[in-house]
This record gives C-alpha cells, structure tokens and sequence, in this order.
C-alpha cells in the first residue's frame, strides 16, 4: 500500500528545505549525478500524448528521422565523457522497441560501452522481458520510462497505451536486471495530488531515479497554451518529491530553462541530487559549459556517487 504524504503540503517552505536538505545530505551528500541524451530516433511515434512534439497525430514541425548516424551518436558519448558527464542515454520516439530497431542500436551501445566509461542508458518506449535482457547484454545498465503523472491523471494525457503498460515495462526492465529511471512531467494541468501519488508509485516499484521535467508548452500539441507554472510552486513541489523520494536518486530533466536561475540554484543546492546535462529531445538547453557554472555555484560535485 502507498504511503499518503499530502500532509507534506501543510509545511512551510523552511520546513520543506530544512527535510529536502537533511534527506540529501544523509543519501547523497553534495554529489550531483549528471546526465545527457541523443535522440536516435525522432518524430513519426503513433501514440497521443499530449504534450508531446513526437507524436504523428500533431503537427509540430519538428525534424523527423527514423535512425540517427551511428558515428554521430559514439562521438556525442565520447563528447559527453569529455564534459565530465557519467551517465548517457539514447531516446527514440515510438510506442516500442521494434526488433529492427533493437538490431541497428545493439553494436552502438556496444561500441560505447567499449569505447568509453559512460553508464549507458536507454529509452525505447514499452518493453518487453527480452528486450530488456538482450538491451543488458549489449552494456545497459538503467533503462528510462517515465509514468509521466499520477494514476488517476493519466488518462487525460494519452489514451493510445494504459498506465498499466507501462508499470509493466518498469518491471520487465527490473527482472531482467537493469536499473530502472522513472519519473514524469508537471504542468500538465495536474494537481498537487496527482503528482504525489506519482512519487508515491514509484517509490512503491522501487526504482533507482526520478527524473522531473516541467512542461515547455510546444505549438500544435493539445498542451500547447498550457500556462507555465510559477517558479515558486516549481520549487516548492520539487522540495516535496524530494522528502518523499528519500534514497532514489531525484533529478530534474527537461523544461529546467523555464525556471529563473536563482531558483535553479536553489533547487540544486537544498534538494535534487541529479541534472540532465545539455539539449533535450526537442527543446534546447542552457548548454554543458552553463550547466557547469551551474553546478559550481551550488557549491555541489559532479562526482559520479557509485
């Protein structure tokens, strides 16, 4: 059974950042596990979620691709490593992992794994057992699927797989014993309790980080005229999680140029232990050298923590 944490909501913000701050500091000390990924497939994906520029059903004007060159991909992991950047991620759009695809990704995260001391990520959409063992086999070490909100707002963002579906991925990626990346994005037009409950269930499954993205509104998607959140509740509901997460690793993704960068700083210094570094799948960055001056005056280490 899930805990209920809504009492959480009744703290003032002193409260909120003394318990994110002693939670960090206990599992995490001032270490910040950084992140990056290459979108090795773009566009053209059949599923509707509403927020999202990939998905065929809008029209986004987006570039779409079916593979990205295999060269380009080994030399931005390369790049990345270069940064001081530990963990790199390949994304594709589409429902799954088709077996095609699964072929022309093997020997890149292969040569990665070879080539460079990156824990290597993947994010392929639903997966099954096999693929999941197959993607181990080849050097993945977590595999990223998001929930995206809670259980009971779900529905409203996608209608093309069930909440349930992917709960399932989450454990085929778990027995086949890979790490497990699952968190979801705010500014869905979801309440407070909505995103709770999406910390609540996946602190239940156990998996290893929560990543935190806030919606960049994108042209042509259903949430497109969403409104942006304050940076105040931003800051206040990522305090939330991050007493709520304990001892997974929390780190904030997408959508982060959003937030002005004194609440950047203070997000980082009281609360999350983790950063994407660099673009994300369709939107820009504040870019790697920012994100280090960044890290710096937070006073945090970019030093991988395992």
């Amino acid at each position: 059974m899930k805990e209920d944490n809504r009492w959480l909501l009744g703290l003032s913000l002193d409260e909120l950042e003394e318990m994110a701050l002693a939670r960090r500091s206990r599992f995490f000390s001032n270490k910040l596990d950084l992140c990056s990924i290459y979108n090795a497939k773009s566009g053209m994906c059949s599923e509707d979620c509403g927020f999202c520029a990939q998905s065929k059903f809008f029209d986004t004007g987006i570039r779409s691709y079916s593979a990205a060159d295999m060269a380009d991909i080994i030399e931005a992991g390369i790049r990345a490593e270069s940064h001081g950047i530990n963990r790199f991620s390949l994304v594709s759009s589409g429902r799954g992992l088709d077996n095609g695809f699964l072929e022309f990704l093997l020997p890149i995260y292969r040569e990665l794994k070879e080539k460079t001391s990156l824990s290597l990520c993947a994010s392929h959409g639903l997966l099954s057992f096999e693929q999941a063992k197959v993607l181990k086999e080849a050097g993945v070490s977590r595999y990223h699927h998001n929930l995206e909100t809670g259980p009971n707002f779900f529905h409203k963002i996608c209608t093309t797989h069930s909440y349930q579906e992917r709960i399932d991925t989450i454990k085929s990626a778990m027995a086949a014993g890979l790490e497990v990346c699952s968190g979801g994005i705010i500014g869905l037009g979801e309440s407070i309790e909505d995103v709770i409950e999406l910390a609540e269930t996946v602190k239940e499954l156990g998996v290893d980080s929560f990543p935190i993205n806030i919606l960049t509104p994108v042209k042509g998607t259903p949430m497109g005229e969403n409104k942006l959140l304050e940076p105040d509740y931003i800051y206040r509901l990522i305090l939330i999680l991050s007493i709520i997460l304990e001892d997974i690793s929390f780190r904030v993704a997408g959508g982060r140029t959003l937030i002005p960068y004194k609440y950047q700083k203070l997000i980082f210094s009281k609360s999350v232990d983790g950063m994407m570094v660099g673009n994300y799948l369709t939107t820009d960055g504040l870019g790697v050298d920012n994100d280090m001056i960044l890290i710096s005056e937070a006073e945090l280490s970019s030093t991988l923590k395992n």
